[in-house]
């Protein structure tokens, strides 16, 4: 109650009416992924929705109401820097295998580093360029000065957006990115529902964004 301002009772009876509601969701929004505990908490929360139950059927669930509009399909294609397409984790060797075989390639079974842990590199010295796709994490990542501080620091910082972004300051390169009316593709919302993306214009920069990038 000292911590967070509210009266301990009201957090109780808030728990209790969510744990016996019947069917109970949780949506949460920007607050709690762009706080520097961010992960913490979405782990806090997910573990509230397994302990009651609340998972696995229609009017349940954790919905996270993303910073963009296609954040949930960016992840759901494997997008986190330990997991695969699916929310395969990096290091279980069968999971590998199956990709290296569907890819080609060969890969790297230690999981790479989120954004924060990129900037501490860049500080430090170790971590020398970025490349930043329709993300503005000057804005949106948590301690401002040290994200500046960390984009400062780097030898090459690639930022391909619409715009010239807070973060586009500190690019050594600049990439026009297209609209969602310049692109074919899919758009996944909170629920998990798949909408298909159809361009009606060709992109004003020449280049759709996978063939800039």
């Amino acid at each position: 109650g000292k911590l967070s301002g509210v009266d301990p009772e009201a957090i109780r009876g808030a728990a209790r009416l969510y744990a016996r509601g019947g069917n109970g969701a949780i949506y949460y929004g920007l607050g709690v992924t762009e706080h520097s505990q961010g992960s913490t908490t979405v782990m806090a929360i997910a573990n509230l929705a397994m302990a009651t139950g609340n998972i696995g059927r229609p009017g349940v669930g954790v919905n996270p109401l993303r910073g963009q509009n296609n954040v949930q399909g960016s992840c759901d294609m494997g997008s986190f820097p330990h997991e695969l397409p699916g929310y395969r984790h990096i290091s279980g060797e069968a999971v590998r295998d199956i990709y290296e075989s569907l890819w080609g390639v060969k890969l790297d079974e230690e999981p790479g580093l989120r954004i924060p842990n990129m900037l501490d590199a860049a500080v430090d010295g170790s971590f020398k360029g970025i490349y930043i796709q329709g993300e503005d994490i000057l804005q949106s990542d948590p301690d401002t000065k040290h994200v500046a501080a960390g984009l400062a620091a780097m030898e090459c910082v690639v930022v391909h957006d619409l715009f010239l972004n807070e973060t586009a300051n500190y690019a050594h390169v600049f990439l026009p990115g297209s609209t969602f009316l310049e692109k074919d593709g899919t758009f996944t919302n909170a629920e998990r529902r798949i909408n298909m993306v159809r361009k009606v214009l060709e992109p004003k920069a020449r280049y759709a964004d996978w063939e800039a990038t």
